[in-house]
């Protein structure tokens, strides 16, 4: 009898020290929803030397305006009609997360679509836990090969 009584008081104690920790989250808890990335922006389609290069500035707060540290993926995805239909031709993780300076902008080139093709991209962003962004739209653009031209260097924000 006396051992079940230690048992019940040490379940008590336990279960108060819990109620008074809490569940060690700081901060209101905020619905899915609104922790999902907010979508990438200035997305640039451009003809290069080398392919269509593609460009864009990185999410950095969330679809509720809090800032985002947990950027994990950034997806890109290319539509060519009529020969190709939307596939995905990239899925790059954000190595840069645990930096004191992340980058903003994020630059790929795409060498595959054939001269005179037409393509649009998009992007998506994912957090480490699955959240999903909206995902941006280029405009249609030509590719157009020129030979010997020089590559287009990116210009500062």
């Amino acid at each position: 009898m006396k051992n079940l009584w230690r048992a019940e008081l040490h379940v008590l104690y336990l279960l108060g020290t819990l109620a008074m920790n809490g569940c060690g989250r700081v901060g209101p808890i905020r619905p899915p929803e609104s922790v999902a990335p907010k979508a990438p922006t200035e997305l640039s389609v451009m003809n290069a030397a080398e392919g269509l290069q593609i460009r864009f500035r990185r999410p950095t707060e969330t679809v509720d305006g809090m800032d985002m540290r947990d950027l994990g993926y950034l997806e890109l995805w290319r539509t060519c009609l009529p020969r190709m239909p939307r596939v995905r031709i990239a899925r790059f993780p954000v190595i840069d997360r645990g930096t004191m300076r992340k980058a903003t902008w994020s630059e790929i080139t795409d060498s595959l679509p054939a001269d005179g093709e037409t393509c649009h991209y998009e992007i998506i962003a994912e957090t480490t836990d699955g959240y999903r962004s909206a995902t941006i739209r280029s405009e249609p653009v030509v590719r157009r090969w020129r030979a010997n031209a020089a590559p287009i260097e990116p210009t500062a924000p």
